[in-house]
């Protein structure tokens, strides 16, 4: 203290110095606090007179208001209108209680549970808001940061994904994966590239990511009336082996490719070469023993489970449709007789 109060000596007053800087940065950041909680209860008020509906909207007051209710009570009605398909109700219930709640995890958990009704009711620009205004009060909060990446892929605005994919890798979140499907997703539907070009970014994508190469294979098929497997023959067909299965065998040429096992043997197990006399895909291994004998009445049926919440869907899924968890699907053979 001596090097700012040279003429002072005294050790008492250097302690009443310390002690008034002490007090004056209390006093800032008590009313610091108390200027951030106002700002972020005028924030929230906006936020839910914006999105609110006035209708019935007092029968929910009265609930909402009432201390004897508990805050998982409230929360159970608003769930329970959800769960008959009356989401305008359930949404009125969360709306209200944003301004009720004040501990910081409350206020999380009743965003989050609005973003994803406004998700599942098909309202995703309401839903991004949502998300958007939780991530202010709670910037950790993964599954706000989730259903974003979701809600700008379904909107195609690929280039606002990076931004939310970062903040999830801050919070250990694996998304190389993702990432790179994104890109992929976004060079597609680049206006700017022809078809060759966008093939030759898919192809630099897909070296290393399964997730890619099921991209590049399915934006192939589309576009290009012969499958020349030559390009892609570094490609694990053991993960593509829906595709393969059903594309017309008249769009295929497998002459040049070298010896790609996986391949060979969805083709031999359809009767369309020689190539492998086994697999270790059991079905596929079937099949081929089948045809060995000359039987060929059997086919292959496929269905796909989210191998986060087990939900079987009959269409492959990048994401799951139930919980949207990434690169989760796992693709089931079924032999069954062919119709």
């Amino acid at each position: 203290m001596e090097i700012f109060f040279t003429n002072y000596h005294d050790p008492l007053f250097s302690v009443i110095i310390l002690f008034l800087i002490v007090f004056i940065i209390s006093l800032v950041s008590y009313w610091w606090a108390i200027y951030k909680s106002k700002e972020e209860k005028n924030r929230i008020k906006k936020f839910v007179k914006k999105f609110e509906s006035n209708k019935d909207i007092l029968e929910y007051k009265f609930v909402v208001k009432n201390e004897n209710l508990s805050l998982e009570s409230i929360i159970l009605i608003a769930l329970l209108h959800e769960k008959k398909g009356d989401y305008q109700k359930a949404i009125d219930i969360y709306l209200l209680l944003l301004e009720r709640v004040k501990n910081k995890e409350e206020k999380e958990q009743i965003f989050t549970m609005l973003g994803k009704l406004y998700f599942k009711a098909g309202f995703l620009h309401r839903s991004e808001t949502t998300f958007l205004e939780s991530l202010k009060s709670s910037p950790r909060n993964k599954e706000a940061l989730k259903y974003l990446v979701v809600i700008y892929e379904k909107l195609k605005k690929y280039e606002k994904i990076p931004e939310i994919l970062n903040a999830l890798e801050e919070l250990n979140v694996d998304v190389k994966k993702q990432r790179e499907y994104i890109e992929a997703l976004d060079i597609i539907s680049s206006a700017k590239s022809d078809y060759l070009t966008k093939k030759k970014k898919l192809k630099i994508l897909a070296d290393e990511n399964e997730t890619v190469q099921r991209v590049l294979f399915e934006f192939i098929t589309r576009n290009e009336k012969k499958i020349k497997f030559k390009e892609i023959e570094n490609f694990d067909f053991h993960k593509l082996v829906d595709i393969v299965w059903l594309l017309p065998k008249e769009r295929m040429v497998t002459e040049g490719v070298k010896k790609n096992d996986s391949l060979f043997e969805i083709l031999s197990a359809r009767g369309l070469s020689d190539e492998a006399e086994k697999s270790e895909i059991f079905e596929l291994d079937v099949l081929i023993k089948l045809r060995n004998l000359n039987y060929n009445k059997a086919d292959l049926r496929f269905e796909y489970i989210c191998k986060e919440c087990k939900q079987v869907f009959p269409l492959f899924f990048y994401r799951c449709p139930n919980c949207y968890s990434f690169d989760s699907a796992k693709m089931i053979l079924m032999i069954v007789r062919k119709g």
